[in-house]
């Protein structure tokens, strides 16, 4: 995602598009990143993840 919005912000700046749909990219990015984030932490805390995830640690 975060690579996703950063290539359309590229875009914006050499491509002479219009700012806002950098904007827009940037806070979905943003927004998707920050609930994946949030419901990961939320699985973490409730101990409901795989253990396989935690193996190496």
């Amino acid at each position: 995602m975060a690579a996703l919005a950063g290539a359309v912000i590229e875009v914006v700046h050499r491509g002479g598009w219009p700012p806002l749909v950098g904007g827009i990219a940037l806070g979905f990015a943003s927004v998707s990143i920050a609930f994946l984030g949030f419901k990961t932490m939320r699985l973490i805390l409730q101990k409901q993840l795989h253990r396989s995830l935690f193996a190496n640690s």
